[in-house]
């Protein structure tokens, strides 16, 4: 649904409006943006020290969003869907950064919005943890790397519909729904070997990671036939 203004009436005791969008009635709670209003440069008011969950959820328009030192708390899938956004973060912000218009915590081992650009994206190795959400819906997507050790939270990856290869650390949990809706998977790179790749954690609502074709790490090409890969000048390769 493209919002293009949300209205409320000065005496409502709870909410306020700003510019179209929603706040609690002081304005330190940044609850909902007018998803169908196009936004180049979005600055919060100095008053906003939250961003609510599903604040920006699927706002295609905005293309730039400040985020300043005065915002401590955003909430889950905060940015979930939107295709376009590119976060800036103030340097002094106590509890988060950006890089590349990406969103991470202030030490970087948590990544809560990764910016829309390319088919091929490589996760930080810095991130432990891709958050709730944090990559859902990014249609462009095809291949995933990620080299060291992660969890990666529910819906993490929801509806990425175009993802067709992934390339996962020897050590990796996988979350609630991660890759639900991601229909076009077909091939998995796995870091580690056959009896490795079963204990790792899997949670429900990831059945086409179960059902994709997975390929176990051979430095050496094997004496036997079957599901191995190798690095030719940094690429996956099939044995």
């Amino acid at each position: 649904v493209n919002i293009m203004s949300i209205t409320v009436d000065e005496n409502n005791e709870y909410f306020s409006s700003i510019d179209g969008n929603l706040y609690n009635k002081d304005a330190t709670r940044f609850i909902k943006y007018a998803s169908g209003k196009a936004t180049h440069n979005f600055k919060f008011p100095e008053s906003v020290t939250s961003i609510e969950s599903h604040a920006f959820s699927w706002a295609n328009h905005i293309y730039g969003i400040n985020i300043n030192e005065n915002i401590t708390n955003i909430g889950e899938c905060a940015f979930i869907g939107s295709e376009s956004a590119y976060i800036m973060v103030a340097e002094n912000n106590p509890n988060y950064k950006s890089e590349s218009g990406h969103l991470y915590s202030k030490d970087g081992k948590i990544l809560f919005y990764y910016s829309r650009h390319g088919e091929t994206i490589t996760i930080s190795e810095n991130v432990e943890i891709i958050g709730v959400g944090a990559v859902a819906s990014y249609e462009n997507l095809e291949t995933l790397i990620i080299k060291k050790d992660i969890h990666i939270d529910m819906v993490a990856f929801y509806e990425c519909t175009n993802l067709k290869t992934l390339i996962l650390p020897k050590n990796f949990s996988v979350n609630f729904m991660a890759f639900d809706l991601c229909k076009s998977i077909e091939t998995i790179y796995y870091n580690g070997t056959s009896e490795e790749w079963k204990e790792q954690y899997i949670y429900s609502g990831n059945k086409n990671l179960m059902l994709a074709n997975v390929y176990y790490y051979s430095e050496t090409k094997p004496i036997m036939d079957g599901y191995f890969w190798h690095y030719v000048n940094g690429i996956a390769t099939k044995w």
